[in-house]
């Protein structure tokens, strides 16, 4: 039986296919020889297999599409000319492509390709939505690089980052057995006096040269301090006095990639790295992790490519913080396979509720999935909520809540952008209501002050305490004009910046309480993508919590802005323990008279634990409301010693 697919790819010869590690699920195929009606030609199309659908796609490429007004050479998409016998590698984030012939006009003599310079040509091409070709860059003597050719063979040194190209047949059709080598090369900043070296931040617009193979020799540093190196997309959890960090996105030397290791933070303030005693899980960043016990949960993330629509990874491990090892939890048909996906233990049970998320084509999710720790095999479980539900999303929180038995998820990026509203997941019918935001069903349409928080955000780092979850910072989209960002004349463009507030949420009322910081302070830079914990006892203080990492979206506010946020590796602590001096001013809750607390004042951030101040909640009373007379209330202010009587 011959099955025929709707929409597939020609038959072909001297084509090339690769599998990029950020394209998880997908096979690329470009170029080659077809033959039609007799007549042979060679073609520069691409398509993509999408092995769980089975079926095949073509890859449009279509123009550039800027909101300001750009050269036109900015904004329009090339194309690599038509070839075949042409090489192909995957790299991280994408792919190259050198060489290969192609014909001339008489569609018979075959031409080797080359750039302007006489060099192998070689093109990137970047997945993405939309995808895109670029030349590569080359720079160097034209005089020192590989001819044009076809026929040779594209490798990947991935420890070096070096693409290796040997062989091949020349014009003549002579063999070659020379093997070359292309290399990144930095932009060379300063003067002779205070010279500094820069990468591009994405490997497509990067400088490369080529040089011949020779043996690779390892660059030596000067020995520093140990610390795990700047990052964001990791995840933390406290325990046993330690702070745990696993993975993220760090700076290698040249840009952001994917980390697999494990960091601890004692309570001397020192840094160690763990060397687990088994197979580790594949680097990631984004993913799930939390704690069950004294093991540490992991799951899904992207990885082991880096930044964008990256490799989505639906694989749970299971570490063991005593034995130090790691084991995989076995898959099974429901398993999430997501990123950046949030995610709340059920009180200490082994089990675990998650909602939201990036799947594998970079969308939203909008499923929700329940995990047990306890169950050797289908660990995993969907859930299908009925009624209504809220849009699918990423860069939401989510809190449970024990004493009503529901998960409350607010905030977060959809479709249409950023998110303010607020959903009840009942646990017991699982069914969902909207209790805040624009949707005509919500219990409290939008705008509502004491509802909004800190408004349209997305990926802050949350912490639940007692009755209060925590939020500090996140990222907000911005408008700004095109001339301002110096990208042009005319136009407007989004750009994403810091929110550098904290937020508490009471988990009872699902009001929003913002959090009053002392802005005299050192206040943390890096607040997207961060990770907040709540420890029982940090360096000698009392119910911290410790926000470790992050990225900082400030540079892109820069003019000319930056394309990537900066990772931070910092710590930063912040005291909620009830007060143990009698210092005037140590109050740290406000009442309005009413109903519940006005505000809530916290200390500043500090990232130097040994100066931490110790400020408190104390005892407060409820004001009841009976008609129109209030019932007065004794607030006991232990700061100063006295009670005042409010109506």
């Amino acid at each position: 039986m011959t099955v025929g697919w709707e929409r597939s790819p020609a038959s072909r010869h001297s084509h090339v296919s690769v599998v990029i590690p950020s394209e998880q699920g997908l096979l690329y195929m470009f170029g080659g020889y077809t033959l039609s009606g007799g007549a042979g030609t060679v073609n520069n199309d691409m398509w993509a297999y999408d092995q769980a659908a089975q079926g095949w796609e073509e890859v449009q490429f279509p123009a550039t599409v800027l909101g300001c007004d750009l050269p036109a050479e900015a904004q329009t998409l090339r194309l690599p000319p038509k070839r075949a016998g042409h090489g192909m590698v995957s790299m991280r984030t994408g792919a190259i492509t050198c060489g290969g012939y192609a014909f001339k006009a008489d569609s018979q003599t075959k031409k080797y390709l080359a750039d302007d310079d006489g060099r192998m040509d070689c093109w990137w091409f970047t997945p993405g939505s939309p995808p895109r070709w670029d030349a590569v860059k080359i720079v160097g003597d034209s005089s020192t690089a590989p001819v044009a050719r076809n026929s040779h063979t594209m490798s990947y040194d991935m420890e070096h980052g070096k693409v290796i190209v040997f062989g091949g047949e020349t014009l003549n059709g002579q063999p070659l057995n020379d093997c070359w080598s292309l290399d990144e090369v930095a932009e060379i900043i300063g003067t002779d006096n205070e010279t500094s070296y820069k990468f591009a931040d994405f490997e497509y617009k990067g400088n490369y040269s080529w040089s011949k193979c020779d043996p690779v020799h390892s660059k030596t540093s000067n020995k520093t301090a140990l610390k795990p190196q700047a990052r964001y997309g990791h995840q933390s959890v406290y325990f046993h006095n330690s702070l745990y960090v696993v993975g993220g996105f760090a700076i290698d030397g040249k840009r952001v990639t994917a980390k697999q290791d494990i960091w601890i933070l004692k309570l001397d303030i020192s840094w160690e790295e763990l060397m687990p005693t088994t197979r580790t899980p594949d680097a990631r960043g984004y993913h799930a992790m939390w704690l069950s016990g004294f093991k540490i949960l992991l799951h899904g993330g992207q990885g082991p490519s880096g930044s964008g629509v990256a490799a989505v990874l639906g694989d749970t491990w299971q570490f063991d913080l005593f034995t130090k090892e790691w084991h995989q939890k076995a898959s099974s048909a429901a398993v999430p396979i997501m990123s950046n996906l949030a995610i709340n233990p059920l009180d200490n049970s082994a089990k675990a509720i998650s909602f939201g998320g990036r799947d594998s084509s970079g969308n939203p999710s909008g499923r929700l999935y329940t995990f047990s720790a306890s169950k050797a095999t289908d660990s995993w479980e969907r859930v299908y909520p009925a009624g209504v539900r809220p849009s699918r999303r990423t860069g939401n929180t989510l809190v449970y809540d024990q004493g009503s038995a529901r998960i409350i998820t607010s905030f977060g990026l959809d479709g249409s952008g950023m998110q303010e509203d607020t959903w009840i997941l009942d646990l017991g019918t699982r069914m969902w209501k909207c209790w805040y935001g624009s949707a005509p069903t919500c219990t409290y349409p939008a705008p509502n002050p004491r509802y909004s928080g800190p408004g349209k955000i997305a990926f802050p780092s949350q912490v639940q305490a007692g009755l209060y979850s925590f939020l500090f910072g996140g990222a907000r989209v911005d408008v700004r004009s095109c001339k301002e960002m110096n990208m042009g004349t005319t136009g407007k463009v989004a750009v994403g910046s810091n929110v550098n507030e904290m937020w508490a949420m009471d988990t009872s009322t699902l009001g929003f309480l913002k959090v009053l910081l002392d802005t005299t302070k050192p206040q943390p830079k890096a607040t997207f993508l961060s990770s907040m914990v709540v420890a029982s006892e940090f360096s000698g203080f009392k119910q911290p919590l410790v926000l470790a990492g992050g990225a900082d979206l400030s540079c892109t506010t820069a003019s000319p802005p930056c394309t990537l946020p900066m990772p931070s590796n910092e710590v930063w602590v912040m005291d909620t323990a009830r007060q143990e001096s009698l210092v005037a001013g140590d109050n740290m809750a406000e009442l309005d008279g009413e109903d519940d607390m006005l505000q809530i004042v916290l200390p500043g951030w500090c990232n130097n634990v040994m100066m931490m101040n110790v400020l408190w909640i104390d005892s407060w009373l409820l004001v009841m409301s009976m008609g129109k007379v209030r019932c007065p209330v004794c607030v006991c202010m232990h700061a100063i010693g006295i009670c005042v009587l409010r109506a």
